[in-house]
This record gives C-alpha cells, structure tokens and sequence, in this order.
C-alpha cells in the first residue's frame, strides 16, 4: 500500500499531481488529505475519479477538510477514516 498527503487547496495544481501519481499504477493508497477546499468543478472531477476506482483507496482526514475539501471526503464512496484532531465545515454557496 502507497501513501500520499494531500495539503492545501484543491486546485489544478495540486489535484494533477494527485492524479499523476494515481494513475501511474494500479496499487492501493491511503490519501490524507488536510484542506480549506477549492475549485468545485475539479473537486468534482476529482470526486469522479476517486469513487470509479473507490476499492483502491481510503481516505484520511487531516487537520482541517473544509468546504470542497469536506464535500469530497462526504460524498467519497470509498473507505474513509475520520481523525479525532480533525476540524471540519460546509458551507452553502450562494449564486
């Protein structure tokens, strides 16, 4: 099993490199993610990606999953573990 920390917001940056490193191999990986949140179509992408494959991954929750951040870990359909030390929020967005 594979590890990878997801730190900071989820932006096109970061969630490429997540991706990249994803989609480089077939293994199992344990994903902490600590984040404010992001971009909502890439959260969804991302969220799409992570739920078609959702046997290989589990997720972790960091310091803080805030925003998109919260609703990719609440809507991955995968294994999840909440930290105890782990501070949360969602939030409505207005249009």
């Amino acid at each position: 099993m594979k590890h990878y920390i997801f730190s900071g917001k989820l932006y096109e940056e970061n969630i490429n490199n997540l991706l990249k490193e994803l989609t480089s191999n077939e293994d199992k990986y344990l994903i902490y993610i600590d984040t404010a949140g992001g971009l909502n179509t890439l959260t969804n992408y991302l969220l799409l990606y992570l739920n078609l494959h959702k046997e290989r991954f589990t997720l972790i929750s960091g310091t803080e999953i805030t925003s998109n951040g919260f609703w990719l870990f609440y809507y991955f359909e995968g294994e999840r573990i909440i930290s105890d030390s782990t501070i949360s929020m969602i939030h409505q967005s207005w249009k």
